[in-house]
């Protein structure tokens, strides 16, 4: 292969390994974009917490207030209407904290659903992505070992070509000092 076509082939697999490299960039880029969501997301699990919190909150004041007014009321009431009016508001007290913990519970086994699984899909696409740039190292490997091997097997020609060169031209100076030599003699033995 000429020296020329080998270099254009160099030039050409440069090309393809800068190919790789914007193929790289772009990949990792995604990964960024990627991270960028998941903070968003927890941003936005975080808030969603807030405000539930906050309305659990609101909720359980809005039932004190409640059972406040219930229990002055009862206190006007007999010793035995109050009695039952304590029972039931306990009661409702309780079942309504119930509900609320359910509530807050399955919410935040939502949440920690969602991020699982929004974990494990980054997960995924980690491996996918880290498997892919594997296979385009392995790859860029073995063109550096192809073309290592090229240049190599090419020196080795030069080398060669260089010798063979060497030997036409010791071969090419001895024969013009023999023919130097002969026309010497020749014009002596002339003169």
């Amino acid at each position: 292969m000429a020296l020329p076509a080998m270099e254009e082939r160099v030039a050409h697999l440069e090309g393809r390994v800068d190919g790789f490299d914007s193929r790289f960039d772009t990949l990792e880029g995604r990964l960024d974009n990627l991270d960028r969501r998941m903070e968003s997301l927890g941003e936005k699990v975080d808030r969603v917490r807030e405000e539930l919190a906050a309305r659990i909150d609101g909720v359980r004041e809005e039932l004190a207030a409640r059972i406040d007014g219930v229990r002055e009321e009862s206190t006007q009431r007999t010793d035995a209407s109050r009695q039952e009016l304590t029972v039931r508001i306990d009661s409702v007290r309780e079942e309504l904290i119930a509900r609320i913990d359910a509530l807050r519970d399955d919410v935040h086994a939502r949440f920690d659903s969602m991020r699982a699984e929004f974990n494990a899909r980054i997960d995924d696409l980690r491996d996918e992505l880290g498997g892919r740039i594997d296979g385009l190292s392995g790859r860029i490997d073995g063109l550096r070992d192809e073309l290592g091997g090229r240049i190599d097997r090419l020196d080795t020609r030069i080398q060669g070509l260089e010798v063979r060169m060497e030997r036409n031209l010791q071969w090419t100076v001895g024969v013009n000092v023999a023919l130097w030599g002969t026309v010497m003699v020749g014009m002596f033995f002339r003169a």
